[in-house]
Order: structure tokens, then C-alpha cells, then sequence
């Protein structure tokens, strides 16, 4: 499921009990669980976004940066937020807590389900 957030930048990375990405247009990604973080010159990143201390650094490299491409898997209720830079991002469903939500500019809402699938709310996404 395509996330409709293609354009978007990254304009406040928050970290605070879960990682919230604040983009343009004033769409919102939470991320509640364990991340992986892709760049292209460096090792993939695990992350906790209830605990990342010292790994804070490692989310600014999305500051300021644009997404490419954000998708949501409807069976699995992964997200893969792909960045103009390279970096990808990547939130596999947990099997007890929602893993991640997304709230659109229109105050919709997309999110992954513990165990796995979707559940939305409203009429678009970005």
C-alpha cells in the first residue's frame, strides 16, 4: 500500500519513549518498536525507538531529507519509508504492540497492528 508521502521532508526528528518523525504537509510517522535503519555507506542499524541514548545521532542523518517512496504491507503491517539520500527505513510489525502509525495532513490515520495488517482511519494518507 503506497503511503502517498512521496515529496515530504523530514522537518523534526523526536525521540522521546518512540521515534516521531514530523514531515512536511504536516504528516507524522511514530514508530513505537524496533527500527532498522539502511544507508547506503554504512552497516544497517538496529534500533529501539524506546531506547536509542547514544544512537540519537544516527536519525539525524533524515533531517531535511525527502521521502522517495513509503509503503505499508497490508498482510504483514511492515512500513519501508525509502529517503532521497539512500537511507531506508524499515518497521517490521510486533507481535504484541503497534509498531507504527502514520497521521496524514487530513488527521487520517494508518496503523500496523500487533501480529501483523493495517487498520485506517479517514480518507487519504499524506
Amino acid at each position: 500500500m503506497d503511503l502517498d508521502l512521496v515529496s515530504c521532508r523530514v522537518e523534526q526528528v523526536d525521540s522521546e519513549n518512540a521515534i516521531t518523525l514530523r514531515l512536511s504537509e504536516g504528516s507524522e510517522v511514530r514508530i513505537e518498536t524496533k527500527l532498522k535503519l539502511t544507508r547506503p555507506d554504512r552497516e544497517v542499524a538496529v534500533l529501539d525507538a524506546r531506547d536509542l541514548d547514544s544512537e540519537q545521532g544516527l536519525l539525524d542523518v533524515l533531517l531535511g531529507r525527502a521521502v522517495d517512496q513509503a509503503t505499508a504491507d497490508e498482510v504483514t503491517g511492515s512500513l519501508a519509508v525509502i529517503f532521497a539520500n539512500g537511507v531506508r527505513l524499515d518497521v517490521a510489525a510486533d507481535p504484541d504492540y503497534e509498531a507504527w502509525s502514520l497521521v496524514g495532513r487530513d488527521g487520517s490515520l494508518v496503523v500496523s497492528l500487533p501480529g501483523g495488517g493495517l487498520s485506517r482511519w479517514g480518507s487519504t494518507l499524506c
